[in-house]
């Protein structure tokens, strides 16, 4: 029986990369996506692994995981996120998820964890729950990382695109937004590509997402 995934993200693009891990790891996988919480809730069935943006619309982790868990109680539930504290960690796991995938994991590393996942087991990084009795900062916490010599090379503008492209505009409409021509951004989105080393929308938008540029 082929294997079924819910992936519930609102970053499109995000949404696609991991559907193509998936689709690498799992041939012939059937893989259902959403966009918001409601959008995950609306789905039926039987799935193996639910993947969840820990911050996208309608989600928290006193509700939305409880909820999660109790719709599909056959599969492994996850959260995903590229800031979260231990304790909203620990709290997610309290409240049934089976395991935290950072944003930031590098591709080989997300490919084992999704392997975990599937396979029924529990995937926490190690960095996530080493720090558990420390101080609650007043503000978020974000992972430690050196800042990444191509962002140093991007403009402002492409800064701005880059985040619109994260948030899956299409060139028209991200042209529409910066108010500029479709064919300026066409040539700006190339050059961007060479700058953090991808070489589709889709890399981009993920290598942006693991620098932190784009958020959560």
């Amino acid at each position: 029986m082929s294997k079924r995934l819910l992936i519930a993200d609102d970053h499109p693009l995000y949404r696609e990369a991991v559907r193509g891990q998936v689709e690498r790891l799992v041939p012939g996988a059937v893989i259902d996506e959403a966009a918001s919480l409601d959008e995950a809730l609306a789905f039926e069935g039987r799935y193996d692994l639910v993947l969840v943006d820990f911050q996208m619309p309608g989600m928290s982790i006193d509700a939305g995981v409880p909820l999660l868990v109790s719709t599909f109680p056959d599969a492994s539930v996850a959260m995903m996120s590229g800031v979260a504290r231990p304790r909203e960690v620990r709290a997610a796991l309290k409240a049934g998820a089976r395991g935290f995938l950072p944003k930031t994991l590098p591709a080989a590393a997300l490919a084992a964890a999704l392997e975990i996942l599937i396979a029924g087991g529990t995937y926490v990084p190690l960095e996530t729950v080493l720090d558990e009795e420390g101080p609650e900062p007043s503000i978020p916490q974000v992972p430690l990382r050196a800042v990444p010599s191509w962002m140093e090379a991007l403009s402002p503008r492409d800064r701005r695109i880059l985040i619109a492209l994260g948030g899956g505009l299409t060139n028209k409409e991200i042209a529409r937004q910066l108010e500029l021509a479709e064919v300026t951004i066409k040539v700006n989105l190339q050059q961007i590509f060479r700058k953090v080393g991808a070489r589709t929308r889709s890399e981009a938008a993920v290598i942006a997402v693991r620098a932190g540029l784009l958020g959560d």
